[in-house]
């Protein structure tokens, strides 16, 4: 049984969250999500399925359970698969196969110290400014909700929760 929300959920979903929107180009409406929790009480596997506008399952699998570290993202669809192992970039189509090396970058580092000041600094000014769109906000708002959804799944052994209220409707 859980102590707290915080671990790999929270560490590694936003970004999977807030791409499966932009690469569907659709809306988180629903979430179902099972979790295993390591000794000292976060979950260090978890396992969510997105209901995106009601078209298009995501399928997302966090986990900090492998002998060493990497981060695999898959995205399949009818025509084709593009793969992104660490720093291989691999497309297969009806076209063939492509493959790419993606060179890594400073900002890739697990710490984020590089990134992470600006980034937030950015963030302040356009409070300051109240010059943040409703894109921003609406995206960080479904992944806050997707998150506290998955974790009231999770708890109830995967059942699938709806986002609240319109929110996954927002523009």
């Amino acid at each position: 049984m859980p102590q707290s929300p915080g671990g790999v959920l929270v560490d590694h979903g936003p970004h999977c969250i807030y791409l499966a929107e932009w690469l569907t180009g659709m809306h988180v409406r629903m979430v179902g999500c099972t979790m295993r929790y390591s000794t000292l009480g976060v979950e260090d596997h978890a396992e969510l399925r997105l209901d995106m506008s009601g078209k298009i399952k995501a399928h997302i699998l966090l986990s900090w359970g492998a002998p060493h570290r990497r981060t695999t993202y898959s995205l399949t669809v009818a025509r084709g698969t593009v793969l992104l192992n660490d720093d291989i970039l691999v497309e297969d189509s009806p076209a063939g196969r492509h493959t790419w090396r993606v060179a890594e970058t400073p900002g890739s580092r697990h710490a984020h110290d590089d990134w992470l000041p600006a980034l937030a600094d950015d963030v302040l000014r356009q409070v300051i400014a109240a010059a943040t769109g409703a894109e921003l906000a609406r995206s960080a708002l479904v992944v806050a909700q997707t998150i506290t959804a998955a974790y009231a799944s999770a708890a109830q052994g995967g059942v699938p929760y709806r986002l609240p209220g319109s929110l996954s409707e927002l523009q």
